[in-house]
């Protein structure tokens, strides 16, 4: 009753009191729209790799260490399972309340077990652990008897992501989905029975890897904010390669399909 009499007794203060209350809304709102943040951090979770048609065949064969192997059929079967994990950091910016884009760098890993029983050969090296998958033209092939080697391939990936929040409190909840540019740096074959010498594939033209494969990326991202300028996130997400991560000229494709949990530690600017 008594702001209202002031309101009545002084003209134009209900006028003055609503422009300072607009100020403060916009300023308010141009500081949340124009918030960055900055993550370090990781994920670890699993993958599998879609059907592989290699066109791998007997003829590729070089030498034959032993009758045994003669008589088995060269062939190498990849497990369902593997395992990924990543680390890097990221960098967000507010274009909206609710929508933000978002960046970074990262370098991740993912190994996946296979029983082969081929191995690669060089004129004065020893016999390495390879797989059918990567067998080119080229490929100096010969059988041996069956053994367990574990593939490892590395990438540094780009990803790009738009995200929108559902919940933009001190516990917020966003949706993201985007895409990433993985660069193949290397593939290691190891047998993990130590008999044969590891394999590592380093790129360029005559890899069986693509120098550049594209992945499309989908999440959530849960987030709580311990303070005025950080927060701490737990993120979620599938990965899905659109593109083959090996060439044409092997005739095998591998499309993986990971989903991993993360972590990130935030600073809001």
């Amino acid at each position: 009753k008594v702001a209202g009499k002031i309101d009545k007794e002084i003209p134009g203060i209900s006028e003055l009191s609503r422009r300072f209350t607009h100020i403060d809304d916009a300023q308010t709102e141009k500081h949340e729209t124009d918030n960055w943040v900055a993550s370090i951090g990781g994920s670890s979770g699993g993958y599998s790799s879609s059907a592989s048609n290699s066109n791998f065949n007997s003829s590729s064969l070089k030498a034959i260490p032993s009758q045994d192997a003669f008589n088995a059929a060269p062939s190498s079967e990849r497990e369902s399972l593997g395992n990924t994990y990543s680390i890097g950091m990221t960098v967000g910016k507010k274009i909206s309340p609710r929508w933000l884009i978002a960046s970074g760098f990262n370098y991740m890993n993912q190994s996946i077990d296979y029983k082969s029983n081929i191995a690669v050969v060089d004129a004065g090296n020893p016999s390495k652990a390879f797989i059918a998958d990567l067998a080119l033209e080229s490929s100096a092939i010969t059988t041996t008897s069956s053994y367990t080697l574990n593939s490892v391939n590395e990438f540094f990936s780009i990803p790009i992501q738009v995200g929108y929040l559902i919940v933009n409190r001190k516990i917020g909840f966003q949706l993201n989905t985007g895409m990433a540019a993985d660069f193949f740096v290397r593939n290691k074959l190891a047998d993990e029975g130590g008999i044969l010498a590891s394999y590592t594939d380093g790129g360029g033209k005559n890899s069986s890897y693509r120098t550049v494969n594209w992945a499309g990326l989908l999440g959530t991202e849960l987030s709580y904010k311990v303070a005025k300028h950080y927060r701490v996130s737990l993120v979620p997400g599938l990965r899905y390669s659109f593109t083959s991560v090996l060439r044409p000229g092997t005739g095998s494709t591998l499309r993986p399909f990971a989903w991993d949990l993360g972590f990130r530690f935030g600073y809001i600017f």
